[in-house]
């Protein structure tokens, strides 16, 4: 249904969605779409955020958004940036893939190789764009006065470069601009352990093998109980009866067992068996004498 009030339905957007298992982290300053667009004529332009990773992870995948059709795209990742960095690529480089982008909107992009990244570490996605059709490269980026939005950022999170040479960086905010528009979607390096539920000396457990990290997982078993686990007999002891008893307890669940001194000379079962194949033992021995 169209309203009298909505001006035009010209303009048309698609995306394309995924299963929410896919990344572990999704790493992004924005929470809306552009409105704004800064560009520079006959040279390539350069965006970066800089994040800190919160586990252990491997960056997978960036996102950026263009505004214009057949952008030609350089993406770099950095890690191992220092505390108080000033610059994007003040790290180490750890990554590089480009691609042509043919389409103006929103992008994910895969890596060629994923990054291993510790949990504290700063790393830094830089994008470079080249529009192929113009002489005009835009990028889209938060601007505070842009029409029916209000963006806010801090210090240190975003980077703009009109240049394609590292030595011009500088801050989003330092040219007026809140945050601009690249994403990293990470996976979870997996940190593996197991555990045992519910196993006791007469029932079975079940043994989980999962990431300590995200909770994912692996495998999961069901572990037999093996009854219990005796210690010897103690030597003879006075209840509070004052009978003479000797215990013994369960190394596994504490389960503890006692009896008196007048059964101790009883023969059981197990006394029984034991005495016959020592018989047996014995008489064979005299056989081999």
């Amino acid at each position: 249904m169209l309203s009298y009030y909505d001006l035009s339905i010209g303009e048309v957007a698609g995306f394309t969605s995924m299963k929410n298992d896919v990344f572990y982290k999704n790493y992004t300053y924005n929470g809306s779409d552009w409105r704004y667009a800064s560009g520079a004529r006959n040279v390539p332009v350069q965006v970066a955020n800089v994040f800190t990773a919160s586990g252990n992870e491997k960056l997978s995948a960036v996102a950026v958004q263009t505004v214009d059709a057949n952008n030609k795209a350089k993406i770099r990742i950095y890690k191992n940036l220092p505390k108080n960095c000033t610059s994007p690529v003040s790290g180490t480089l750890a990554a590089q893939y480009e691609t042509i982008i043919e389409r103006k909107g929103y992008h994910t992009i895969y890596l060629n190789q994923e990054v291993v990244l510790e949990k504290g570490e700063k790393f830094a996605v830089v994008v470079q764009y080249e529009n192929l059709n113009s002489n005009v490269t835009y990028f889209p980026v938060e601007y505070s006065p842009a029409q029916y939005q209000t963006f806010s950022s801090r210090a240190g999170e975003s980077y703009i470069n009109y240049s394609q040479y590292d030595s011009y960086w500088e801050t989003a905010e330092s040219k007026g601009y809140n945050n601009v528009y690249v994403q990293a979607f990470t996976k979870c390096d997996h940190q593996i352990e197991s555990k045992t539920d519910g196993l006791t000396c007469t029932e079975d457990g079940t043994e989980t093998v999962y990431c300590k990290q995200c909770g994912k997982i692996e495998s999961e078993k069901t572990v037999f109980h093996s009854g219990h686990s005796f210690s010897k007999w103690s030597q003879f002891a006075k209840d509070s009866n004052g009978e003479e008893i000797s215990i013994r307890t369960c190394q596994n669940c504490d389960l503890t067992e006692k009896r008196q001194l007048a059964f101790m000379n009883v023969v059981t079962v197990p006394d029984i068996i034991e005495m016959f194949f020592r018989n047996i033992i014995n008489f064979i021995k005299q056989l081999c004498i």
